[in-house]
């Protein structure tokens, strides 16, 4: 029903007060929604909050970047990000793994140089990786890095750069040679 017919049927004083009410109450279920379905944890990825503009936007802020998905293209460049490139999405193994790179990365290095520890297990079990392949993964991961961290380049990096090429080498290590032992490495 249109706003003119609205306005014939209840009076011009009864379709403005109508009208208001029926926007107020959109307003909340829209409000209501977005809260759910940024405090949702019941689904393993929720593709408005983890992918598209509003998740590069507001990473650590869910209900904004839901709310930011759907003002900026109503949710479809979130959607269409998690079909074609789901790896960028937050939640994927390869994404939530270079997130805990970068945050890990100074227990990781020393692990790793080690060969072995909670932080390297943790990071391989995201990738999905069976725990039996996990030492052969670090001493690949530890060979290939051996060269590269003894350079003047290598020195002059910043810490999250040096976490870029070591997620960069775990990545390639496990795709491939030890993709048949990680699951989640997509």
């Amino acid at each position: 029903m249109s706003y003119s017919k609205l306005k014939i049927l209840l009076g011009p004083e009864h379709s403005t007060t109508l009208l208001g009410d029926i926007m107020k109450k959109v307003i909340v279920i829209l409000v209501a929604t977005i809260v759910t379905l940024a405090t949702s944890s019941a689904f393993a990825r929720n593709v408005w909050r983890d992918c598209g503009i509003g998740a590069m936007l507001f990473k650590n802020t869910g209900w904004a970047a839901i709310t930011s998905n759907i003002i900026w293209d109503w949710g479809t460049t979130a959607t269409s990000s998690n079909v074609s490139s789901s790896e960028l999405c937050e939640g994927s193994g390869k994404a939530s793994t270079a997130k805990f790179i970068n945050e890990n990365f100074a227990n990781l290095e020393e692990q790793t140089a080690t060969g072995s520890g909670e932080h390297v297990s943790s990071m391989l079990n995201n990738l999905g990786c069976e725990t039996q392949s996990h030492g052969a993964i670090i001493d690949t991961v530890r060979a290939d890095l051996k060269n590269t961290v003894t350079t003047a380049a290598y020195a002059e990096k910043t810490t999250t750069q040096k976490a870029e090429v070591y997620y960069n080498t775990v990545v390639q290590t496990v795709d491939n040679k030890f993709a048949q032992s990680c699951q989640n490495i997509q």
